[in-house]
């Protein structure tokens, strides 16, 4: 029998002794308790136990497959540094150079001249194929060259010179002076002031310039706005009393715009002021 069920057999025989016993007596409750407690204790001790030579165990079988992986590291890490020292060396090694090969000569190139005239050289960054002329062909001996038909003497060649590149010519921009902004118009009579009424009277906002007119324009409805812009009030005031033919015309074309939202023509009828009149709100 092992603990686990000693154990339990002493915890009934408990159980039954504090049923026959009374209930005040706590000798037998004490005892169950104590034996339970060492119980639960020795469990513990036991699965710790376990705990730890499983942990054992593990360890035992994985340090020697680390020490395999760390070995096998090693291996490659030799074999690539070998194969990387070989092929550094069989680069180092120079393969010797042919005689009918061109020099790597930088900064100079020498070309092999025809036969009767010298070398031309020209300083440039490429090899430079060997300066030695060729050795003229013997003339066969059954004929005789005749005098007349010698090599001119030869001359030599000039240097090239390097024309600089010619820039373009610079053009200078030539920006149209803009005419100054005008200056608001001085306060107007009565008579000739713009009225902001709509069209059932709600308003009477008077502009005796034109700075009180772009304050009357912000104080009024999209009603109110659209009633006087469609008549043509704003147009007859830019035209016949600020003699503006020019305002009066973008205003009149604002007028006529389909689809335009009445926030959009009060900033394109203000935008068109403050272009031509030097106002700050």
């Amino acid at each position: 029998m092992d603990t686990r069920e000693k154990f339990e057999q002493r915890i009934r025989t408990q159980l039954d002794v504090i049923k026959e016993t009374r209930q005040d007596n706590p000798a037998p409750q004490y005892n169950l308790l104590q034996t339970t407690g060492a119980m639960g204790f020795q469990l513990v001790e036991q699965g710790m136990r376990y705990s730890l030579d499983l942990l054992v165990h593990s360890a035992q079988i994985m340090i020697p497959l680390w020490q395999a992986s760390l070995r096998l590291s090693l291996t490659g890490f030799d074999v690539m540094q070998n194969s990387m020292r070989e092929s550094s060396s069989q680069e180092s090694q120079a393969t010797p150079a042919r005689p009918d090969e061109p020099s790597a000569t930088r900064g100079i190139v020498s070309f092999p001249p025809p036969p009767g005239r010298p070398a031309y050289t020209e300083t440039q960054s490429v090899a430079t194929p060997p300066t030695e002329p060729p050795p003229a062909a013997a003339a066969p001996a059954s004929k005789a060259v005749p005098p007349a038909a010698a090599a001119p003497t030869s001359k030599a060649v000039p240097p090239i010179k390097r024309q600089p590149a010619k820039s373009a010519p610079m053009t200078t921009a030539v920006l149209t002076p803009q005419p100054p902004a005008k200056q608001d118009i001085a306060a107007l009579a009565p008579e000739q002031s713009f009225y902001f009424q709509g069209p059932d009277g709600n308003y009477n906002i008077t502009a005796h310039n034109l700075t009180e007119f772009l304050r009357g324009m912000d104080s009024i409805d999209d009603e109110t706005w659209l009633y006087h812009l469609h008549r043509g009030d704003y147009t007859n005031w830019f035209r016949h009393v600020l003699h503006d033919d020019e305002l009066a015309s973008t205003t009149e074309r604002i007028a006529q715009e389909q689809g335009n939202m009445p926030a959009d023509s009060r900033r394109q009828v203000r935008a068109a002021i403050q272009q031509r009149y030097a106002i700050t709100l």
